[in-house]
């Protein structure tokens, strides 16, 4: 049995794409104006239709090796005499892609961390 309000299915599609974008329950709850309650149900239901466990463990497998090769080409990449054989453009355009990532992973630890502390009481 349903408790509340009924929401629109445009109200809870909203919501529903927010969380998948990265939005925090508590944030998402903020911005369509919804109870946290609501939108933490809702949250369940989305990490239910996640992926089977295997292709989990092949995302988590291609990811540990992506951050390996990285942090060995970051090792590279220290090495003064392999940079000096380095084109410089071709150096500017690595850095600026390496940090990138290194900021998106960085930014989704950000957002893991503040929902956590947005969430709690003041």
């Amino acid at each position: 049995m349903a408790r509340g309000r009924a929401h629109s299915d445009r109200v809870k599609a909203a919501a529903i794409a927010a969380l998948l974008a990265g939005g925090t329950v508590c944030g998402v709850a903020r911005e369509h104006n919804l109870p946290k309650g609501t939108v933490s149900g809702w949250t369940r239901q989305v990490r239910s239709v996640r992926p089977k466990k295997e292709i989990a463990d092949l995302i988590a497998s291609y990811l540990r090796e992506l951050l390996t090769a990285l942090t060995t080409l970051a090792k590279s990449c220290a090495d003064r005499e392999w940079l000096t054989k380095q084109d410089a453009r071709e150096l500017a355009v690595l850095f600026g892609v390496m940090a990138d990532k290194a900021l998106v992973v960085l930014a989704a630890i950000v957002r893991e961390e503040s929902e956590a502390m947005e969430c709690a009481p003041q």
